[in-house]
């Protein structure tokens, strides 16, 4: 919310900061996703001493920089994708972002607390940290892009980019995950903006094709 002085009427007034969506979440629904909301948070921020689990460690090689996470709460992250996600498909906004037919049951997965197996909805996290480019912070709606035949959504978060199959089912997926147990969790960084291209052209992705359900 923002303080705005209005004119007329003499005094200033709260207005929103952005368009507000009335489709988009009830209070309960937030109330509920917002413990997951700030774990992850303070997570991607690196506070992780806040989270109380250590600095990762870092591996490079020609492909790039991996950082290993251990003590993480996978399910926490996993919970705050699925939430992201049906945010983005209930909105009215986004109209070629859609869970389609899968809709029901990530909203059953979280009201029950419940982040499935690594087969449901497998996603993997990206950094932008080190891209030394205005456009890395940015925050922007889901472009859907074609995956081994499935959908899939590239959500572009701040300063990390999420990769989310949209799945229910053990079929072909991506060839590595953020998720490597219960409590490990890795990232891989980008130097440039190029990697997220590259990541769609490795996978075989079309990017901006409308969900056929």
């Amino acid at each position: 919310m923002t303080s705005i002085y209005n004119m007329d009427i003499g005094k200033a007034l709260l207005e929103q900061d952005a368009m507000f969506d009335k489709t988009i979440l009830c209070a309960q629904c937030d109330n509920s996703f917002s413990a997951n909301e700030k774990y992850v948070s303070h997570f991607l921020n690196e506070d992780f001493s806040y989270l109380g689990i250590p600095n990762p460690s870092i591996t490079t090689c020609e492909k790039g920089t991996t950082v290993h996470h251990v003590g993480v709460d996978t399910k926490k992250l996993k919970l705050f994708v699925l939430a992201t996600v049906w945010r983005f498909s209930i909105s009215k906004r986004h109209i070629n972002v859609s869970l389609g037919p899968l809709q029901d049951l990530v909203l059953k997965h979280l009201k029950d607390g419940n982040p499935g197996p690594p087969s449901f909805f497998p996603f993997a996290f990206y950094s932008l940290k080190k891209v030394n480019d205005l456009r890395a912070n940015l925050i922007s709606a889901p472009v859907t892009t074609k995956i081994f035949g499935g959908i899939a959504f590239m959500i572009h978060l701040h300063d990390h980019f999420l990769l989310v199959q949209l799945t229910k089912n053990g079929g072909r997926q991506f060839e590595s995950f953020s998720c490597l147990a219960d409590t490990e969790f890795e990232i891989e960084e980008f130097d440039t903006l190029e990697g997220i291209k590259a990541l769609n052209d490795y996978y075989g992705g079309r990017l901006g094709q409308t969900p056929k359900w």
